[in-house]
């Protein structure tokens, strides 16, 4: 709920929100829907008559856990009923599942979708308050005459914060081409980044790619969403037993 109305906060305000953040706003209440029907169905003693985990990463935790976490890693979220279906059932080929834990898979798939869309606006969030950093720093940077003295340093202007992909597009859209100092502040950059082997043009390129790899997530993140709500468990049950 604060990551929506931190994002809400900024769109209102018209700050620019990648389209991942913005598939989340429009479907908040989809996610609000997985975070109610877990509540509901997951009570304290069914969760602990769920065989556990001995070892790996979810050690101490359902087994059908790894279920839902493997399919979704491997689908990024993009699976429809009869994929859920012929992976239930390889699985029950290697290690076969019980009544109880079939029907948690839905459980499960909402928890781990919930987690994975929670991971990805973490993404979302971060990228804004680089993006309202950048921001300042142009303001800042456009704001500033040089009249003989020395130009704005990159390293004061950063306050020894990281130099992030996303502050680097944005403060390459903002200050290019402005001013003498503007000038300054993206040649720092790039020699900095020329120092590590890359340059802006590299990075941005990279950054967009990211963000469309993230907005793909989310939609698929929220489609598995519905696709859960929707399917007939009973019938599923039956299908892979």
């Amino acid at each position: 709920i604060a990551d929506f109305r931190t994002l809400a906060k900024a769109a209102n305000s018209r700050k620019q929100i990648t389209s991942a953040g913005e598939w989340f706003l429009d479907n908040f209440h989809i996610v609000e829907e997985q975070i109610r029907e877990v509540q509901k169905d997951l009570p304290a003693d069914y969760y602990s008559e769920l065989p556990k985990l001995a070892a790996g990463p979810l050690a101490g935790y359902p087994r059908v856990f790894g279920v839902a976490g493997a399919l979704i890693a491997h689908t990024d979220g993009a699976f429809d009923v009869e994929r859920l279906e012929r992976f239930a059932r390889s699985y029950q080929e290697v290690e076969p599942l019980k009544i109880g834990e079939l029907w948690a898979i839905a459980i499960t798939l909402r928890i781990t979708l919930v987690e994975n869309l929670r991971r990805l606006i973490e993404i979302v969030l971060a990228r804004l308050a680089d993006a309202e950093r950048a921001e300042e720093i142009a303001r800042q940077v456009l704001a500033t005459t040089t009249g003989g003295a020395a130009p704005l340093s990159l390293e004061a202007l950063m306050g020894g914060k990281a130099l992030s992909p996303t502050l680097i597009a944005h403060l390459e859209q903002r200050l290019r081409n402005q001013n003498a100092n503007a000038e300054h502040i993206l040649h720092e950059i790039e020699t900095r980044l020329n120092g590590q082997g890359t340059n802006s043009n590299a990075i941005i390129h990279e950054e967009y790619q990211l963000q469309g790899a993230d907005d793909i997530s989310v939609r698929n993140v929220i489609t598995a969403m519905r696709l859960v709500s929707a399917i007939d468990w009973a019938e599923f049950v039956e299908n892979v037993i």
